[in-house]
């Protein structure tokens, strides 16, 4: 935790997502969901996948920040464009429930296609 935070704060993106892990399930430090998502959110504003994919999973379950699917759905896309398999899925799973945008299978399996092939 006392190098990713020094590596963070000088803006690190994989420091700063680091960080937001140890704060989201306590190692190292004392779990702080809200400081988690402090942390992968300066991640994501910098384009770390990851870290855009973790806080759109914030923002759909609302851990340590306000439930909004709707800003769930753009973290997962933005992660998704850079490939990110787990991001393509939450995407694909966005799409297949109508949470956060409209309902459309069809968009769902696109998704889940792309995620399938990174295996």
């Amino acid at each position: 935790v006392k190098w990713f935070r020094l590596a963070a704060e000088q803006e690190d993106a994989e420091a700063q997502r680091m960080l937001g892990v140890c704060y989201y399930f306590g190692e190292g430090i004392r779990e702080d969901k809200q400081e988690a998502v402090k942390w992968f959110r300066l991640a994501a504003e910098q384009g770390d996948a990851a870290a855009q994919r973790m806080l759109g999973d914030c923002y759909y379950f609302g851990t340590g920040i306000r439930e909004d699917k709707q800003e769930a759905v753009k973290w997962f896309r933005l992660a998704a464009e850079q490939g990110d398999a787990e991001a393509l899925f939450c995407l694909g799973g966005s799409y297949y429930v109508g949470e956060g945008i409209r309902e459309d299978k069809r968009e769902a399996v696109k998704w889940f296609r792309l995620a399938a092939e990174q295996g």
